[in-house]
């Protein structure tokens, strides 16, 4: 299941209406934030299209996700550069370079906070 949205939260609007639209507005044709499940995962993400950033929502909690660094990641400014994809596994892809990461567990259980980053799978 795909859930996808172009809108802002009840608490944004106040801000939003104080600095110019422009400033804040992607250039991005189409929605640059993107809400995605898995029926079978228990987890939500989030994530900037054009950025690549992902957060991990769960409940009440945000955690944003660590991506490794690439030399090869090109992104490109107003553009979607970036997809996640949930399934039993979590992968993000560039979408200019075909790069692909998946999401690892990277701290043990008894870590407080995050334990999970998206390491690079493959490179062209």
């Amino acid at each position: 299941m795909l859930l996808s949205f172009a809108t802002y939260a009840q608490e944004q609007t106040s801000y939003r209406e104080k600095i110019q639209y422009e400033d804040a507005k992607s250039d991005i044709d189409g929605s640059m934030m993107e809400i995605v499940h898995f029926k079978d995962n228990d987890n939500y993400y989030r994530i900037n299209k054009e950025t690549g950033e992902v957060w991990q929502l769960k409940g009440e909690k945000i955690y944003a996700l660590d991506v490794e660094n690439s030399p090869n990641n090109t992104v490109y400014k107003g553009k979607i550069n970036f997809q996640l994809i949930a399934g039993r596994e979590v992968y993000l892809m560039n979408l200019n370079t075909g790069e692909i990461w998946y999401l690892k567990r990277t701290k043990p259980f008894g870590y407080i906070g995050q334990r999970y980053s998206f390491v690079l799978a493959y490179q062209e």
